[in-house]
């Protein structure tokens, strides 16, 4: 699966390859009722991207690249992905997930969940971030496969931003986070969960791009 390919498909185009991938999975349709489900919580407050896309695609992107890329086809996995940032990001409750779907969904979500307060400093973001990855270091195997994955659809999403738009200016903060948590969490894994950073950082740097490692220059990008 070309990873970059997959990031130049709208919305209908990656319903439909999602729709055709989950065919293989004897409760697919628990899996679609998950997808519309996270699509419900993140449209209702009328979520977008930096790249001004749904924000729906970036869940449902992060299943695809678990299915095809990794070909992980653990269904409890597939379900957290689409709804990891439905707590974080929207009304959705851990209640809610347990109830409409399984304690193990819920339980995996809210490892992947960061809840913090609207009033949260830079310092205090970027010590959060860096706790988190620590935690994430001790997880298991698939805990910590989940979250690589958020790394790598983020990482493969910055090309989709516009010179323009503000998000832009915060890549150089955003490689250096790459580079100190998610590349090193990836090689706890495995070389093949690191590659595809190893090679979008690579790329970047080729755009002339660079990470940003001074704690003072990353909390100024925040």
């Amino acid at each position: 699966m070309n990873l970059h390919k997959l990031f130049q498909l709208d919305l209908m185009e990656l319903e439909a390859l999602f729709s055709k991938t989950i065919v293989q999975y004897p409760d697919q349709q628990l899996i679609w009722k998950t997808y519309l489900f996270a699509k419900a919580a993140h449209g209702a407050v009328q979520q977008i991207r930096h790249s001004g896309q749904p924000y729906i695609l970036h869940p449902l992107r992060m299943a695809l690249i678990l299915i095809k890329y990794f070909q992980i086809s653990n269904p409890i996995m597939v379900q957290a992905l689409l709804l990891h940032d439905t707590v974080e990001d929207t009304q959705v409750t851990l209640a809610e997930i347990s109830q409409y779907f399984s304690d193990q969904v819920m339980q995996y979500t809210a490892e992947l969940t960061r809840i913090h307060e609207p009033e949260e400093t830079p310092v205090e973001k970027f010590s959060a971030k860096k706790l988190k990855f620590k935690e994430f270091l001790e997880k298991p195997r698939d805990l910590k496969i989940l979250k690589v994955i958020d790394f790598i659809d983020n990482a493969y999403d910055w090309g989709n931003i516009a010179a323009n738009h503000p998000a832009y200016l915060k890549i150089p903060r955003w490689l250096a986070e790459l580079k100190q948590f998610g590349i090193p969490l990836a090689e706890s894994i495995g070389a093949e969960f690191a590659k595809p950073l190893n090679d979008i950082l690579e790329e970047m740097n080729t755009l002339n791009f660079a990470p940003v490692y001074s704690f003072q220059s990353l909390i100024l990008l925040i």
